[in-house]
């Protein structure tokens, strides 16, 4: 199969040549980003599958030097045949498309003025927590510069030990606490392959392989030579607790079970990636992040989600600009220009996902207040994530219903 792959690429990218047309400048600029990464994933992966089928070595070496050839062909004609077009926001795909895909692909009722509506919301209430939390630390100092100078706060360990005993410490409290019943399935955290470094900064989780069995891969991008940030140590237990538990690790591998296909296999990120920041929600509750430094990284991140909403409706409704959405987030949060610009980049590629973290987490507490006021105050939340997690990644809309909650 890996050897077909190979095979297929050269025709790939020739198709691919042929048919763009006047695509995006942003797009361009970031498929040119990816190009070394791709060259690394084919020769890492031909030395890796020759080594373990030594019989058909030949063939994979063979494959991996046209698939080269034809990715270096690619980058040649991004950068000189391939005219990007001259519309600054060719990549915005309308309020009325933005629109379409907030309700058939998300069963959002809302559209995109009631959402900037609730970003804006989100940020004001978010700015006013983090300001709280930071006169706990230094009533002098503003909650940017304690970002900032907590950054430089790395773990006493080596990065790897550190994001395991956290998760180890999550697993646990999540045990201790009954909040939501803990995978058994395997989670191996482990340095992220040098290919995705480019676009892994930080952490960033991959499911376990259910057709050939195997543990879920948590990969951490160590610091190196300058290039790649210091991974805060107070940043590592919410990041642990969005990417592991109980976040995408936990919901992941519970739908996996699940019987039904549909359920297993067709997912909405407002559930996924709004689950993930809810489960740094209910953690914050619960009392998980002891310290204010973690509780205000954890605060930060909710602000980046939040800036997220107003940057996403703002690309693909509102005539923001790349450069726009760049001094949007630079301005609000504590975020380099650089990486800054390579998260705009990925959302003129992919309208409505980005929004999908707060706006998810949002309909999920929403739905937790409802199922409370049915169940009664004193009912244990794990009953409510064990209902919602029989779901798996269906929109909360078709949850609400079929729990029998719906308005």
């Amino acid at each position: 199969a890996a050897l077909d792959r190979l095979k297929a690429a050269p025709a790939f990218l020739a198709q691919a040549t042929a048919t763009l047309e006047e695509p995006p400048l942003v797009f361009v600029d970031s498929a040119l980003a990816a190009l070394g990464g791709g060259g690394e994933l084919i020769a890492r992966a031909v030395s890796a599958l020759r080594d373990t089928a030594p019989g058909m070595a030949g063939e994979f070496e063979a494959a991996g030097r046209e698939a080269l050839e034809a990715l270096t062909g690619f980058g040649r004609a991004l950068g000189t045949d391939i005219l990007p077009s001259d519309d600054p926001r060719a990549y915005a795909v309308g309020e009325e498309q933005f629109e379409r895909r907030l309700h058939h692909e998300h069963a959002i009722r809302g559209g995109a003025p009631e959402l900037w509506r609730y970003g804006m919301h989100l940020i004001e209430e978010t700015e006013e927590r983090l300001k709280a939390t930071a006169r706990r630390l230094d009533g002098s100092m503003d909650w940017r510069a304690h970002i900032e100078r907590l950054r430089e706060s790395a773990p006493a360990r080596d990065v790897l030990s550190a994001y395991r005993d956290e998760a180890e410490r999550a697993r646990r409290f999540l045990e201790a606490h009954a909040l939501v019943s803990a995978t058994r399935i395997p989670l191996e955290i482990t340095a992220t392959p040098p290919f995705l470094q480019s676009l892994v900064p930080f952490a960033a989780y991959q499911p376990p392989p259910v057709e050939l069995g195997g543990p879920a891969l948590f990969f951490v991008t160590p610091p190196s030579d300058g290039t790649v940030a210091v991974q805060c140590v107070h940043e590592i237990p919410s990041i642990v607790v969005h990417e592991a538990y109980p976040g995408h690790h936990v919901q992941v591998t519970a739908a996996q079970a699940l019987r039904s296909e549909v359920r297993r296999h067709v997912r909405t990120p407002v559930n996924v990636e709004g689950w993930a920041l809810y489960a740094e929600n209910l953690m914050f509750e619960a009392g998980y992040f002891a310290t204010p430094e973690a509780q205000l990284f954890h605060l930060n991140d909710l602000l980046w989600r939040a800036v997220r909403i107003i940057v996403d409706v703002g690309l693909h409704t509102r005539d923001m600009t790349p450069g726009d959405a760049v001094n949007r987030m630079t301005e609000t949060l504590p975020m380099e220009r650089r990486k800054a610009e390579a998260e705009v980049r990925r959302y003129c590629a992919m309208p409505t996902y980005q929004l999908s973290y707060a706006i998810g987490r949002r309909d999920l507490l929403a739905l937790r207040d409802s199922w409370r006021a049915r169940a009664g105050a004193s009912a244990p939340l794990e009953e409510f994530h064990r209902e919602l997690f029989t779901y798996g990644g269906l929109p909360f809309a078709l949850a609400r219903w079929g729990m029998g909650l719906d308005e």
